[in-house]
């Protein structure tokens, strides 16, 4: 398993900052969606050092930037 400094795991991230998100969002309202993928998955990516460094990370984009495959929603309904 890929450790970080400090000795976690990307896996371990990955599901603290969802659990996170989930315990929070419906009050904070930071996230209008998430898109998660499947943390094992991407943590047997990882281990095959195939992709980037940053590859799984978590990141948060604001929702008036495009992405890919993204609905842009500025917020709005």
């Amino acid at each position: 398993m890929i450790r970080l400094a400090g000795g976690t795991s990307v896996f371990n991230t990955l599901r603290h900052y969802l659990e996170r998100i989930d315990r929070y969002n419906s009050h904070l309202n930071a996230f209008v969606s998430v898109e998660a993928r499947d943390i094992e998955a991407v943590s047997e990516k990882i281990e095959s050092k195939k992709d980037g460094r940053l590859y799984g990370m978590p990141i948060a984009v604001k929702d008036n930037i495009c992405v890919k495959g993204w609905e842009i929603t500025c917020a709005s309904k």
